[in-house]
Order: structure tokens, then C-alpha cells, then sequence
């Protein structure tokens, strides 16, 4: 382990400086590092504890850091999505974005936010499960890594969706995660003034007000509901000769699959992090509903395994090949992974935030350190960094690191020396703050 591990990871998390005040910026960095420590129940108070602040500084403090300071979560994602962009032009990478939404089981009277939301993860089509928590859409951008065949998401933008019971209840606007999602596409744009860009959904996000009038530098590859009204692409022509550019209808999907005139053809593709045949029919179509005369290629595949026997995508991008739309797609299973590893490693629904603003803030936060400890891994492992990985003999086949192998390894670094002292060497703490507190002698009351 190099000397400096520790030193560079915190090095990492300054790209965040410009958003914050310097009192503020320091408080939050000191957290963010000792989450990464906390092996037990993630919350600021353990952050203290394990980072040695406890009893040192006001605890207060660093709970209004979430709660009442003045910083905005947008910025933060801007600040990252500008650093992230840098990286990937250096390699001459794609940007790749991926929108979904996650859920995080929650619970208490006061909690900000809290509804009842269907559990996806637990739900079947014969039984659907709810649960009490919150509801996060996200955007996150996908990367592919040398330290590993499969890419990785990297989050930059969160919303906190309410429910109408919610919103009714306790104040605010309701809001469908589809518009919170466009939202976040707009601030992609807005940012990313000239870069093209794909945009990788599943069929909860290929809606109309998501996907309509979107600019052609935006490339969509998506999945679609196989009961989606199609169109003729070619147009038709109306009964007093003029043209109209909402073609004919076209067959159902399941219609089109039968049909033997249209044979079923066979492609290889890298999907999934293996190279696997499948059969395919591919047409260049309208979908009126949701993109208007914006012609679309939409790929029908033939599942041999699983319950859905057949499987519809979709690609704005007519000239792209079947290949690369299938590849395309399949690298949106990253955020998949990233909700799983972000729970199970940074507790990303274990903070006991109430208030409005802590409850905004500190997922996101959580969100963002994912991203930080893979591009940190990333970048120091081109220097020599090596993962540390426990003695399993019996999984010697193992060769790529994965996001437990990178926290394990940050824990290591950052235990070198006590993390307060750490911290202070780049963001000093105000020293008007400090105070020391005295361990209380035991009172005995008189018999």
C-alpha cells in the first residue's frame, strides 16, 4: 500500500471544494472519508466515532452540514459530471448515461419524505410487495474499467420521488419519476452543450415525456413494451393524394414474430460480459405515441430463456447496427449493481436523516462516494495501486476487483493514521468549534 493512499483519496473528494464554504466543505469531507470506515450502522454520529471527532468537535455541527447549510446537490453532480467528462475524453470513451430509480426501505413518524412504493425487487407478477421508504431516480454515468469486465455506474444527479399520498399530506408538488427523470436530461444538456451523448432506459423510461424533442446528439437505447402501436416508417399516402408522414399500422409484435415471411435472424453480440448468438428480426419504424415522425430502429429478440419469450428494444439511431444496440443496452445493467453494492456497502438507506434537507442530501452524498472510490481506485491503480483481496483459495479463478475489493482497500489506506489528523492536513477544521470534553465521573446517589 503506497504511503499516500490515504492522501489521495481525500485529494479525490476536492473536486466537491467549490460548492461548499470552507467550515462546511471541511465537516463534509471528514464525514464522507469516515463513511467509508463505518463497518457497522452508517450514520454521521458513527462517522464521528470512528474518525476520532467524538467528543473533539460539537456533533451539531456536523449534522446541520446536511440539514440547514446552504450548498446545493445539483452543483456537487455538476462539478463531478465536468470531472468525470475530462477523464473520459482523455481515454477517448463515449459518454454514457443510465436513468432508473431505486428504492430504500425506510421507516419512522417524522421522516421526511417516507410513502408506501411497490418493491420491484421482491415482486413477482403474481404477488406484488410494498414497502415503506424511499424512492430515488437517479443518473448515472457508465463506465468501463481495465480493473474489471464489467463496467461500472458512476452516480451524478438524485431526486427524492413522493408519492400523491405524500405530497398531500405533507406538502409539495407531486411529480412522475419520468419527468423527474427529464429533468435530469435537460441538466445534461444544458451542461454538456456540444458533447453527443447515449441515454440507456428500460421500458419504465421510454415514455413520451421523457423521450419527445429530445436533440439529435441525444442517441436513446432503450427496451419498449412489445404492445407498442408501430408504424409504418415510409409514410402513407391520404385519400385526397397528399402525404402524410404517420404511416400504416404495422402488426403487433407478437404478430410479427409468427410471421414466417419475415425469417429470424442470427447475430453475436457482447452482452452480459460474454459473446452470445441470438435471433433477431430488426425494422425501422414509428412509434408514433411517444417520438412522433422521429423514425426509430427497434430490435424484436427471441428469449430462450426466462419468462418473457420475446423482448423488444429500441435505438433513435437508425444506422446503428444490431450489435451495437444490443451491447448498448445491456451496459444499463450497471446501475442495476450499483443500487445492490451502494446498500450493501455504503448503507446508502441507513442514514436516520428526518429532516427535509438531511434527507435530500445524505443519500445523494452516499451516491456520490460510490463514484468517488471507483474513479480513485481507477486512477491510483494505473500507479501501482493493488486491491486488497483476502486469501480465498478457493476462488483462485477470481481477476477482476470489485467495488468490495475497493472499499476494503480504502479502509486499509485510511487507517494508517487517525482520520481527523488526516483531514486537517487538507481541510483544516475551525478552531473556534473545538472542545474538548471530559470523560463525566460515575455519581453515586447516597443510600
Amino acid at each position: 500500500m503506497p504511503k499516500d493512499s490515504a492522501r489521495t483519496f481525500l485529494r479525490a473528494l476536492e473536486v466537491f471544494r467549490p460548492a461548499f464554504t470552507a467550515a462546511t466543505f471541511a465537516r463534509w469531507l471528514l464525514l464522507m472519508a469516515a463513511w467509508v470506515l463505518c463497518t457497522e450502522r452508517h450514520a454521521i454520529t458513527e462517522c464521528l466515532v470512528v474518525s476520532g471527532a467524538a467528543g473533539a468537535w460539537e456533533h451539531s455541527a456536523f449534522h446541520r452540514v446536511f440539514s440547514r447549510r446552504r450548498w446545493d446537490l445539483d452543483a456537487l453532480g455538476k462539478l463531478w459530471l465536468v470531472e468525470l467528462v475530462a477523464r473520459m475524453a482523455a481515454r477517448g470513451l463515449r459518454l454514457q448515461f443510465v436513468i432508473d430509480d431505486t428504492l430504500g426501505s425506510h421507516k419512522g413518524p417524522k421522516v421526511f419524505g417516507l410513502g408506501t412504493h411497490l418493491d420491484a425487487v421482491r415482486s413477482t407478477r403474481k404477488t406484488k410487495v410494498f414497502t415503506f421508504g424511499h424512492v430515488w431516480v437517479t443518473c448515472a454515468l457508465v463506465v468501463t474499467v481495465p480493473f474489471s469486465t464489467r463496467p461500472f455506474a458512476i452516480p451524478l444527479l438524485f431526486r427524492l420521488y413522493r408519492s400523491k399520498k405524500e405530497c398531500a399530506k405533507n406538502g409539495g408538488s407531486y411529480r412522475k419519476k419520468t419527468e423527474q427523470a427529464r429533468e435530469l436530461v435537460e441538466l445534461l444538456i444544458a451542461w454538456l452543450p456540444e458533447a453527443a451523448f447515449d441515454l440507456l432506459l428500460d421500458s419504465g423510461y421510454t415514455t413520451r415525456a421523457l423521450l419527445r424533442g429530445l436533440p439529435t446528439r441525444v442517441r436513446v437505447l432503450g427496451a419498449m413494451t412489445v404492445r407498442a402501436s408501430l408504424l409504418d416508417a415510409a409514410g402513407r399516402t391520404l385519400r385526397n393524394g397528399r402525404h402524410s408522414a404517420k404511416g400504416a399500422p404495422l402488426p403487433a409484435c407478437a404478430a410479427w414474430a409468427d410471421d414466417d415471411r419475415r425469417p429470424w435472424q442470427t447475430v453475436a453480440a457482447h452482452v452480459y460480459g460474454g459473446l452470445r448468438e441470438m435471433q433477431i428480426k430488426t425494422e425501422v419504424v414509428l412509434w408514433w405515441h411517444v417520438l412522433g415522425a422521429q423514425p426509430v430502429r427497434i430490435v424484436l429478440l427471441r428469449c430462450a430463456t426466462g419468462t418473457t419469450p420475446l423482448r423488444v428494444f429500441l435505438c433513435t439511431d437508425v444506422a446503428l447496427d444490431v450489435p451495437s444496440i444490443l451491447n448498448g443496452y445491456s451496459r444499463r445493467w450497471a446501475v442495476e449493481v450499483f443500487y445492490f453494492e451502494v446498500k450493501q456497502f455504503l448503507g446508502l438507506c441507513a442514514s436516520r436523516a428526518r429532516l427535509e434537507w438531511a434527507v435530500r442530501r445524505t443519500a445523494p452524498c452516499v451516491g456520490l462516494l460510490y463514484g468517488v472510490l471507483v474513479m480513485w481506485f481507477w486512477e491510483q491503480s494505473e500507479r501501482g495501486l493493488r486491491a486488497v483481496v483476502p486469501n480465498r483459495p478457493w476462488y483462485g479463478h477470481k481477476e477482476n476487483v470489485s467495488f468490495e475489493d475497493i472499499v476494503r482497500t480504502a479502509r486499509v489506506a485510511l487507517s494508517g493514521r487517525t482520520l481527523l489528523d488526516q483531514v486537517e492536513e487538507v481541510a483544516p477544521l475551525r478552531r473556534a468549534h473545538r472542545r474538548t470534553v471530559a470523560p463525566t465521573p460515575t455519581q453515586h446517589r447516597a443510600a
